[in-house]
């Protein structure tokens, strides 16, 4: 049995192969370090460029976290700088070649600032558009439901605004938040001792919010437990940073010692 002939000129083209393999690996990290630099620095246009070129390389490299990572930067700066529309319009495109849950968050957070910006301008029909845009976009992100269940308390539907509240708790059972709005639901709707069960959970979870001691007040006030009210408004004068919430503070405070001087 004769052994295989050695070709000379096939060894050549297999080992110059894997030399351009090996340079387009080696080359291609390099992009990806450059794009964790630029990102570090915040120019994420740049991070984006890098790593794109990396994966054209590479195309085996695991580079698409960074690139979601490098938008959901873009997007966050975006919505900072007031700019919804092109946030939401850039990370919709996104999320048409990379459908993930963080991008889906990230696009809900978008239509949530726009949300309360049209509410600032007493557009309450664009309001309730965009957060239910924001649940839509993500069904499994507590904030959207808790958002929305925050306006529909503003605009005094406080039945409805349970329904999402109670989904935003289920989603996420330790944001202190939807609990003091939970409460104030309840409150509005003359269920006090469940106001109060929930206001006292909200505490017990972030005691540094003053809010949620006023809230808390406002239930104890009701329920005729003036003392203990009393500490509460003290609590949230001590704690708050809002001039508006100190001022109200204030006045409920004064309105009980007036009470009890009768």
């Amino acid at each position: 049995m004769r052994s295989p002939s050695f070709n000379p000129f096939l060894f050549l083209l297999v080992a110059l192969l894997m030399a351009t393999l090996s340079a387009c690996v080696e080359s291609a990290t390099k992009h990806v370090e450059a794009g964790d630099d630029y990102l570090a620095r915040g120019n994420i246009d740049a991070a984006i460029a890098e790593y794109s070129r990396a994966s054209e390389l590479d195309p085996t490299l695991e580079i698409q976290s960074r690139i979601n990572k490098a938008y959901g930067k873009k997007l966050d700066l975006l919505v900072e700088a007031s700019d919804y529309s092109s946030a939401i319009e850039q990370g919709l495109k996104l999320l048409a070649s990379s459908p993930t849950d963080v991008m889906k968050e990230k696009v809900a957070d978008a239509y949530i600032a726009r949300a309360w910006f049209y509410k600032s301008k007493r557009l309450n029909p664009y309001t309730l558009k965009d957060l239910t845009s924001a649940v839509e976009m993500a069904p499994g992100y507590y904030r959207a439901y808790y958002e929305r269940g925050r306006f529909y308390n503003n605009q005094w539907q406080h039945s409805i605004a349970l329904i999402d509240l109670n989904k935003a708790i289920v989603l996420n059972p330790g944001y202190a938040a939807s609990y003091n709005e939970r409460a104030f639901s309840y409150y509005m709707n003359q269920k006090y001792e469940k106001a109060l069960s929930e206001a006292s959970k909200a505490i017990d979870l972030d005691g540094a919010d003053a809010s949620f001691y006023y809230t808390r007040s406002l239930i104890l006030t009701s329920m005729q437990k003036y003392d203990e009210s009393v500490v509460d408004l003290e609590k949230t004068i001590k704690l708050t940073l809002d001039q508006g919430l100190a001022e109200k503070a204030a006045g409920d405070l004064k309105a009980l010692h007036d009470r009890k001087s009768k």
